[in-house]
């Protein structure tokens, strides 16, 4: 853990010599080895700073090394342990068991509530991973993160909007008639459409248990119809049924 140089040169070689992993607006990712990656950035600005450094998480890829660009104060790019899994921003696979969902859900949360005081800027469904192999989330590009009192009341509530957001992107269109003909699940809703509109009244409105309890109400409702709901994909509107 600490602070490197290097040149332009260096740079060019390490992009030469390293496999590439995926590129995004702010920068590129390349391995150092098998379970250590380093971000680049695109373009080297005056006033950017990263924090945590050297935070230790299973499932959260905090920086380990900072890269300044040759003498400066310009930060080149950093390093952080190498987490898989495939993007939120790509849905889940129908295969997923909704009670593997529900436990890794618990498992994040808890590890989000280990740092009660930052702010997870960015924590966007790209940046959230769901590894199949191991069923549990990883959360990505931790750069801008910084301190902010009772943060996580705002990252965990931007979690469950962003997991309420893939269910109903599921459900497409029917997820409307199924919401409106139940009350419970039209309250639900509307706790998730506030955490869309605004984190300002959060302190009063905090439900760390949205996500399971909305996921367990829709479950519950699809069941009546007769349709047993163990996975993801049997969410899709084409399996719904009225009774």
């Amino acid at each position: 853990m600490g602070r490197f140089s290097v040149d332009f040169q260096g740079i060019e070689e390490l992009k030469r010599e390293k496999e590439f992993l995926s590129s995004g607006k702010e920068g590129a990712c390349y391995f150092l080895d098998s379970k250590t990656i380093i971000k680049l950035f695109h373009i080297l600005r005056g006033n950017r700073k990263i924090n945590f450094k050297g935070y230790k998480s299973d499932n959260i890829a905090f920086p380990i090394d900072i890269y300044y660009y040759d003498d400066t104060n310009l930060i080149e790019g950093y390093t952080m342990n190498y987490l898989k899994g495939m993007s939120l921003s790509k849905g889940f696979d129908s295969s997923l068991l909704i009670d593997d969902l529900k436990n890794a859900y618990n498992k994040i949360r808890m590890e989000i509530e280990k740092y009660p005081n930052i702010y997870m800027d960015d924590l966007v469904s790209v940046n959230i991973l769901y590894d199949y192999n191991s069923n549990n989330f990883n959360i990505i590009d931790t750069s801008k993160w910084y301190k902010k009192k009772d943060a996580k009341l705002i990252n965990i509530s931007k979690l469950n909007a962003i997991l309420i957001d893939k269910l109903l992107d599921i459900l497409k269109n029917s997820y409307k008639e199924i919401i409106n003909e139940d009350s419970k699940l039209n309250l639900l809703y509307q706790e998730y459409n506030n955490i869309l509109m605004g984190f300002q009244y959060l302190e009063k409105v905090y439900n760390p248990e949205l996500f399971l309890e909305f996921v367990d109400r829709l479950v519950k409702i699809l069941n009546n119809r007769e349709k047993k709901v163990e996975t993801i994909g049997d969410l899709k509107p084409k399996v719904l049924k009225k009774p």
